[in-house]
C-alpha cells in the first residue's frame, strides 16, 4: 500500500510530461518558424508572397530586399531562383560559407571566372543539395553556363545536414537520373523533422514568432554600406547575402571562442558519396555546363589550433577535391588554408564564415585540370 501514492505521483509526472511534449510538438508544427513542415497548418501562412514573387522582388531591386526572419524557407526561395531564367554566367551552389560570394556586392568575388553570378547558397548545404539544385538549373529555360560548387569538409558524406529534405523529391529525381534507378522517398532524414518537433531552440523561435508581428511582405533595401549592414539581413539582386549590422559587430569578438571550432567525426569522405558527386559533375559537363570547385578558407587561428583531427579533416578533403578535379578536368579555386590565399583573422565573421573582403582573394589560388586525350 505504501507504493500507491508513489505510483499515482509517477503516473501524474508521466502524464504531465507527455502532455507537455504534445503541446511543444503542436506549437512547433503549427507555428513552424523555419517553414520546414507541410503548409496545411502553418501559422499565418496565407496571403504572403510566394517564393517566385520574392525572387522577382530582389532580382528587380536596386539594392536588394529585406526579408523578415522566419517568414519563408530559404530553400524555397533559392529553388525559385534556380528555376528563374537568367543572363548570369555562373550559379554558385554551397552552404552559408558561400553566401557572401557576389557579383552585385560592393566587394565582388570570382570576377575572373564569373563576371556575373546567381548565388544559390543555403544554410547547411550538403551533397543532396548539390544534386537537387543542379537538377533545377538543368530545368531552367535560360540557365547559367557555369556551376560553381562551394565544397565543405562535410560535402562528401550523405545526410550531413537534414535541412536538405526540403528538396527531397528533387534530390531523388536527380539521383535516379544519375544512377539509372528509382528511389523510394521514404528516407531516414524524416526522423530529423520528427525530432525537431521536440526542440527547445525551435520552441523559442516559435514563441518569439507568436509574440511578434509577423510581416508577410518584403521591403526594398536603401543604398547602404555592405561592410556595416542594416538592422536586418539583406538579399542582394544576385541572391548573395549581406548580414545584419549586429552580426557584423559581433564578428569583432569571434577570436575569443574560435578554439572551440571542431570538425566532428573521423569519416570525412565516403566512397559512395564521392562516386555520386563525380557522376553529377560528369552529367553537367555532358549538358555543356562548365563546373568549377571553390574551397572557401578557414581563419589562420583555426589552422593554428592543436586539435589535429580538424586539420586532418581539412587537409584530407582538400586533397580529395583536387583528386576529383583531376579525374573530371575541373578547375579548383581557393584553399581551406587561409595563409595560401592571404586572408587574415579579421576578415572572418567567425571560425567558419568569411567576409566578402577575404572572398575577393579566392582566385589568388587556382589550379586548372584538363582531361587527358587518350
Amino acid at each position: 500500500m505504501t507504493y500507491v501514492p508513489f505510483l499515482k505521483y509517477l503516473k501524474l509526472i508521466i502524464g504531465l510530461c507527455s502532455f507537455g511534449l504534445i503541446v511543444v510538438a503542436t506549437i512547433n508544427y503549427t507555428v513552424d518558424p523555419g517553414n520546414i513542415y507541410p503548409p496545411l497548418l502553418t501559422f499565418n501562412s496565407h496571403n504572403k508572397l510566394s517564393p517566385k514573387d520574392i525572387v522577382r522582388e530582389f532580382v528587380q531591386s536596386d539594392h536588394g530586399i529585406i526579408i523578415p526572419n522566419d517568414t519563408w524557407n530559404e530553400r524555397d526561395i533559392k529553388k525559385a531562383f534556380a528555376l528563374n531564367p537568367t543572363n548570369a554566367q555562373c550559379a554558385i551552389i554551397g552552404s552559408s560559407r558561400v553566401m557572401q560570394i557576389s557579383s552585385a556586392g560592393q566587394e565582388r568575388s570570382l570576377t575572373d571566372n564569373c563576371p556575373s553570378l546567381i548565388n544559390l547558397g543555403v544554410s547547411g548545404a550538403s551533397l543532396e543539395d548539390y544534386l537537387a539544385l543542379s537538377g533545377m538549373i538543368l530545368q531552367n529555360e535560360s540557365p547559367p553556363s557555369v556551376i560553381v560548387f562551394g565544397i565543405d569538409p562535410r560535402s562528401f558524406n550523405f545526410n550531413s545536414d537534414s535541412r536538405w529534405i526540403r528538396y527531397k523529391q528533387d534530390f531523388f529525381d536527380m539521383q535516379a537520373k544519375l544512377e539509372g534507378e528509382s528511389y523510394d522517398d521514404n528516407y531516414f532524414p524524416s526522423l530529423g523533422l520528427l525530432r525537431n518537433l521536440i526542440n527547445r531552440e525551435y520552441l523559442q523561435r516559435s514563441i518569439k514568432l507568436i509574440l511578434s508581428e509577423k510581416t508577410l511582405s518584403v521591403e526594398n533595401a536603401p543604398e547602404f554600406d555592405h561592410q556595416i549592414g542594416l538592422d536586418r539581413p539583406v538579399l542582394l539582386p544576385d541572391g548573395s547575402l549581406i548580414y545584419s549590422s549586429k552580426h557584423n559587430q559581433n564578428a569583432l569578438n569571434f577570436k575569443s571562442s574560435i578554439n572551440t571550432f571542431r570538425i566532428r567525426g573521423s569519416k570525412w569522405v565516403t566512397k559512395k558519396a564521392v562516386e555520386l558527386f563525380i557522376r553529377l559533375v560528369n552529367h553537367l559537363q555532358q549538358q555543356k555546363i562548365k563546373v568549377i570547385f571553390v574551397l572557401p578558407p578557414y581563419p589562420p587561428t583555426v589552422w593554428a589550433i592543436a586539435h589535429q583531427s580538424t586539420l586532418t579533416a581539412l587537409t584530407t578533403v582538400e586533397l580529395k577535391v583536387h583528386e576529383i578535379a583531376r579525374l573530371t578536368g575541373v578547375q579548383v579555386i581557393g584553399s581551406y588554408n587561409s595563409d595560401k590565399i592571404g586572408c587574415t583573422d579579421d576578415e572572418f565573421f567567425d571560425a567558419t564564415h568569411e567576409k566578402a573582403k577575404c572572398l575577393t582573394k579566392l582566385e589568388r589560388v587556382s589550379t586548372s585540370y584538363h582531361l587527358s586525350k587518350e
